[in-house]
């Protein structure tokens, strides 16, 4: 458990917890994004590999724009 998610459960407030969320799921969303970029061209199962990540960032965006809206 992080400080941040500590003080929450002491000091919960939705804003602050909304960013918190926010930040995380946009250091998802990078990671994702670099991993979508390292599939290697000749990898067997790179369709369903590239179908995962495109998944992923597709979620994290909605996401990020779900915590994005309710600030």
């Amino acid at each position: 458990m992080t400080s941040a998610q500590k003080v929450l459960e002491k000091f919960p407030s939705a804003p602050l917890e909304n960013k918190i969320k926010l930040k995380q799921a946009e250091k998802e969303l990078v990671k994702a994004e670099e991993d979508l970029k390292a599939i290697k061209e000749d990898d067997e199962k790179k369709e369903e590999k590239q179908k995962l990540q495109n998944d992923k960032i597709a979620a994290l965006t909605k996401e990020i724009e779900t915590l994005q809206n309710n600030e």
